[in-house]
């Protein structure tokens, strides 16, 4: 016999008890197993997208909270600034109007009698600085040389050229607004000029002042800032600066920054992401292009430009708005928010895993059932008709490819009528049955075992030529007449049986051309007696066939 060609398979009945049987719930499994990787595949990256999407959309709008509070707070302090400015504006002026009612000081004024002013205005100036934080105190004649500084009076006889002064002047009216000191600070003056009363004759102005010190410091204590007031060089001297600097006792670093210099700081110095972008700044040109905020590390830098009177950039307000416990909590609400969605979609696959694999055992169990009704004899559990045919045709096909050659049985049981008349259908369905079971016991695992029909079936055997199969057969039918049958209820009986044997390609090459000469064989033997095999070489041309 030639041997079996390469990568060809044989479907044998063996494998079918082997598939129907043992291996059953390893297809069962593979077909789980394959359902769920097409079914969970597609749901896991869904699910993981759709995760890592809520993730970025959590984190995005906390961070967008974040700018949006720190949006709002730069417009509330730019408002607090303001509104503080205004208050304090209108304290001056109440301040103004009092002092205005004092006889002795408009009398004073008319006279520039400075001793006089003095006497008279120093018990007013500690009390409207211990009250009111008013730092400059001054009376300036008609045409603008101060008379005396109250806060200062070592220091008079100069003219005031300060644009406050400049418009009450000209404007005979209060005139209000911040301006830089020669220092670097910023205060809010207050300008009122004086007539005499009768005759509407200008005596002179008086001028009140506080520093915005005092407002930046309140807007940093309220909200917690850390603010830095930045002042244009331009606009100031560097010796008298720096004089004045180591006077307050504050450090002076007039080169640090090329335009601007450090007029206040805040608990900390400058962050060096900060200088650094102070430094591309150009506070000559481009003030108002300038970032309202950018981050600083932790921090959110806001930057409000800071206008004097007569509108120049004379410097800028740096507030530096700590931003650290947000973003923990930014993260830690991701970071729950993530767990709480990875935990979801766990139990969420963890159930798909289970009902899937609940569905697709019941499938693959139907599917096993719809391939056993296809294929099988729902009696013997042997393969059918169907399957005989199409196996049948493989096998020629296979000879026909490899020149491998295959053999037929056809098997009868004889008498088998009798069986059913006497001793009932039950009895010959249980004969049936055994007859399956001891032909698939006696058959290679090459062999392919089927009911053909009714008492019939068939044995195709591989790679078998005519007088092996006659071999076989006759064993096959020496054997069935050897053993007794149990019918149920106790009861044996003796069977015998018939079988026909066609092989090809000796008798024929074509599916149906072999069965037609096996059947051939197997009406040979029954006429011959029953109880024998018959090869399609043995008929005699006596014998009537329907061949």
């Amino acid at each position: 016999m030639n041997n079996q060609p390469p990568n060809e398979s044989i479907k044998t009945p063996a494998e079918a008890q082997i598939f129907s049987s043992d291996n059953v719930d390893a297809k069962v499994r593979q077909y789980i197993t394959q359902l769920r990787f097409k079914f969970l595949t597609p749901i896991i990256i869904t699910l993981s997208f759709a995760v890592l999407l809520i993730i970025i959309i959590v984190y995005f709008h906390e961070y967008r909270t974040i700018n949006s509070g720190v949006l709002e707070l730069k417009s509330t302090t730019n408002n607090l600034f303001q509104n503080s400015i205004q208050q304090d504006a209108k304290a001056l002026q109440t301040v103004m109007d009092v002092l205005k009612t004092d006889s002795k000081l408009s009398a004073a004024l008319a006279k520039h009698d400075r001793l006089s002013l003095l006497q008279r205005s120093i018990p007013i100036y500690e009390n409207i600085n211990r009250h009111y934080g008013i730092t400059h105190f001054y009376f300036t004649d008609a045409e603008r040389v101060n008379l005396l500084r109250v806060h200062k009076p070592e220091k008079y006889g100069d003219t005031i050229n300060r644009q406050t002064t400049l418009t009450a002047q000209q404007g005979g009216t209060d005139a209000y607004g911040i301006e830089l000191g020669p220092l670097g600070t910023l205060t809010l003056r207050y300008v009122q000029p004086w007539y005499e009363e009768k005759t509407r004759k200008l005596l002179g102005f008086v001028e009140l002042g506080m520093e915005v010190d005092q407002t930046i410091d309140s807007i940093r204590n309220l909200f917690g800032l850390d603010i830095f007031v930045l002042i244009n060089k331009k606009y100031l001297d560097q010796k008298g600066w720096e004089s004045g600097m180591r006077t307050f006792g504050k450090v002076s670093d007039w080169n640090r920054f090329p335009q601007i210099v450090v007029s206040m700081h805040g608990k900390q110095f400058l962050p060096e992401v900060l200088s650094a972008f102070i430094m591309e700044m150009d506070f000559n040109k481009q003030y108002r292009a300038i970032k309202s905020h950018f981050i600083v590390g932790n921090q959110y830098a806001i930057i409000q430009i800071l206008p004097d009177v007569s509108g120049r950039p004379v410097g800028a307000l740096v507030m530096l708005v700590d931003t650290s416990g947000n973003m923990k909590q930014v993260k830690k609400t991701v970071l729950i928010g993530s767990g709480v969605l990875v935990i979801a979609a766990a139990i969420l696959i963890i159930f798909f895993y289970w009902f899937v694999g609940r569905i697709a055992k019941r499938m693959a169990q139907n599917e096993f059932k719809l391939h056993q009704m296809a294929t099988h004899d729902g009696l013997t559990d042997l393969y059918n008709r169907r399957q005989f045919d199409l196996e049948l045709k493989e096998s020629i096909g296979r000879y026909t490819r490899y020149h491998r050659p295959v053999s037929l049985l056809m098997i009868d049981i004889d008498h088998f009528k009798q069986v059913n008349d006497t001793y009932g259908h039950p009895a010959g369905d249980a004969i049936l049955r055994e007859l399956g079971n001891r032909l698939t016991a006696q058959a290679r695992v090459a062999d392919h075992v089927y009911r053909y029909g009714g008492e019939e079936f068939t044995i195709l055997l591989p790679e078998i030529d005519s007088t092996a199969a006659s071999m076989f057969a006759q064993r096959l039918c020496e054997r069935m007449s050897s053993e007794q049958w149990d019918i149920g209820n106790g009861l044996q009986i003796s069977l015998t049986v018939s079988i026909g044997i066609a092989s090809c390609p000796e008798h024929a090459d074509k599916p149906q051309a072999l069965v037609t000469a096996a059947d051939a064989a197997l009406y040979a033997a029954k006429q011959a007696g029953r109880n024998r095999v018959y090869n399609y070489n043995m008929i005699d041309e006596e014998v009537d066939t329907p061949l």
